[in-house]
């Protein structure tokens, strides 16, 4: 009865964990370079959040002029207060939302090489044991278990985080392009709009549709 068993149970084990490892791969090469990308975006926007070098030495030049004429007129000349710096709430609101992307980006990563170590561990385990009675054994205890810990949950983690994480930098992306094109900006937020309709309309119609076979990690 167990060598009919196991062989049964292998074959569906191997697919089960090629499918997990497939998804993973898929979500590991896409994180690595949309992190690169978005890494890249923040390094330019957090900026703006702090006041320009710049800006502070052309002040601190304005004043030691100041002084000098007041000097040579034989007058004092009066302090300027140093103007206070306070970043928009848009350039706020841009790096949050790209900072919290780069964080599910990474998030997703890391789930992702974490079910590839999952699926190697469930079908490696019950091959250690010699006899195929002890191998059915340890195959059904990790079999119950992904039911009941709710693994294929976990598995689908990562492409719902990293579709997340995109939307938050398109929105980001949007909101950026404002403060420098309006043109652009539109052009943008139109393309996000629609991709967030597309998204939307494919994550629903396997509720309405059962047998659509479209859907998203949020279905």
């Amino acid at each position: 009865m167990w060598s009919k068993y196991m062989p049964v149970a292998e074959e569906y084990d191997k697919r089960v964990s090629e499918e997990w490892k497939e998804d993973s791969s898929g979500v590991l090469t896409f994180t690595g370079l949309f992190s690169v990308i978005v890494g890249a975006f923040i390094i330019e926007s957090y900026k703006k959040l702090s006041s320009d070098p710049a800006n502070e030495t052309n002040f601190l030049l304005r004043q030691i002029s100041q002084q000098l004429t007041g000097l040579g007129n034989g007058t004092l000349a009066q302090r300027t207060e140093d103007p206070s710096f306070s970043p928009s709430t848009r350039m706020v609101c841009v790096n949050t939302m790209w900072s919290l992307s780069l964080v599910l980006s990474l998030t997703s990563a890391l789930s992702a090489t974490l079910t590839q170590q999952w699926a190697r561990r469930y079908t490696q385990l019950p091959k250690i044991p010699s006899s195929q009675k002890d191998k059915a054994r340890v195959r059904s205890y990790l079999f119950f278990g992904t039911r009941k810990y709710y693994i294929h949950h976990a598995v689908e983690m990562a492409p719902l985080l990293l579709h997340l994480s995109v939307f938050l930098f398109f929105v980001g992306l949007a909101i950026f392009f404002f403060s420098i094109n309006e043109t652009v900006a539109i052009a943008i937020s139109v393309s996000v709009g629609l991709f967030a309709l597309a998204h939307f309309t494919l994550s629903i119609l396997p509720c309405i549709a059962h047998d659509c076979p479209y859907r998203t990690p949020m279905s």
